[in-house]
């Protein structure tokens, strides 16, 4: 009678067993990044990415789940994570600093366009053979991927067609996170993504402390910048195919330059991504406007002076025509869309010694260079 009564007390307090085994796991909320958010509850966090691309109204949503615990019946067709994940693909060179300062650069099996990588931790696997190179689009890469058996894959989308392909990776057992941190609407909230991959991991304090001396500098040089008494206009924009893209004024390239002390050109206009215009919609707006920022990829003024209407600019004309092109790897990769992105602080060095010269007498810029 002694066998039953055990079995009925392991039986009964299982509950109270159960609730040891899988507590419900201290989350760390976002500060400045609006693109994603925690839940939690027995044995799981729960990760939200909102808006991961311009105009949808998406929620994507990824459960990170103790071994052992129960999946939660409201979750039950959440793509689930383990914790601490072992092999890791990343679709994006924003995602590698990430992973550097992380210290899970080493957990990494393949990641995208090699040539496009600057970060010296992740080219010396490149350069060691052990990472295998796969096309952020995932054209023809959905086989190859499946092969390589990563625990997460990194990504990102531009568009609700350029997810799907994504999407049927699930359906193939490998599991994607959408990251979203080009969505932001400010530089400190880009950058905070870090958070969201930490959470994976169960790295959340080294994220906050990269994030604390981050935002703290960050803080510091904004308020520097702002007490000028000159706020010189600015406007931003390269042109494709005909169309010329600039930021809207919901962006985190809009409040950069807002904490830069400049005044950018659409600061008012309500969009979260790009404005889409034609040239002579752009010059109407900014010919007299006393400073050109990113051109596009140039890093010389010859694609400028090859075409005349582009003397109708007064930044042109006066020479205050700068790109983020300074530093390219051998193949052209730009690390300013990589280093840059995890530290704002020291893009925002960069814009302030533009604009305020005086603030950062003798500054050496990283990554923007005036065009010549």
């Amino acid at each position: 009678m002694r066998i039953p009564l055990v079995l009925g007390l392991l039986f009964w307090g299982g509950l109270g067993l159960g609730a040891e085994v899988c507590p419900t796991p201290k989350v760390t909320q976002p500060r400045w990044a609006q693109g994603f958010a925690f839940e939690a509850g027995p044995g799981y966090k729960l990760v939200r990415v909102k808006t991961p691309w311009q105009d949808s109204e998406e929620v994507f949503s990824y459960l990170i789940l103790s071994p052992g615990c129960p999946k939660p019946a409201a979750y039950s067709t959440t793509p689930t994570f383990a914790p601490n994940p072992q092999r890791l693909v990343a679709l994006s060179t924003t995602d590698l600093p990430i992973l550097v300062i992380l210290g899970l650069e080493d957990r990494l099996v393949a990641t995208t366009d090699f040539a496009y990588v600057n970060s010296p931790e992740v080219r010396a696997r490149i350069e060691a053979g052990k990472l295998e190179e796969v096309h952020y689009e995932l054209e023809g890469e959905l086989e190859h991927l499946v092969m390589l058996k990563p625990d997460l894959v990194l990504g990102f989308a531009l568009s609700d067609k350029s997810a799907r392909p994504k999407e049927a990776l699930g359906r193939l057992g490998v599991q994607l996170v959408l990251t979203a941190g080009y969505m932001e609407e400010s530089p400190l909230g880009r950058a905070e993504w870090i958070l969201m991959v930490a959470a994976f991991f169960g790295l959340e304090e080294k994220a906050v402390a990269h994030m604390d001396q981050v935002s703290g500098d960050y803080l510091a040089w904004a308020a520097k910048a702002n007490q000028t008494p000159t706020r010189p206009q600015v406007f931003v924009g390269s042109e494709f195919k005909g169309i010329w893209y600039v930021p809207g004024g919901r962006t985190y390239q809009s409040q950069l330059l807002k904490d830069a002390g400049a005044r950018y050109l659409w600061a008012e206009d309500p969009q979260r991504g790009s404005l889409h215009l034609d040239f002579e919609a752009l010059l109407a707006q900014a010919s007299e406007v006393p400073f050109w920022l990113n051109p596009g990829n140039w890093t010389n003024l010859k694609p400028i002076e090859s075409q005349p209407a582009f003397q109708g600019f007064l930044a042109v004309r006066t020479g205050q025509v700068y790109s983020y092109t300074k530093k390219l790897n051998p193949k052209g990769g730009n690390d300013y869309w990589e280093t840059g992105s995890v530290y704002p602080n020291r893009v925002l060095k960069d814009l302030i010694s533009l604009f305020h010269p005086e603030l950062l007498p003798g500054y050496q810029t990283l990554w923007y260079k005036r065009l010549q």
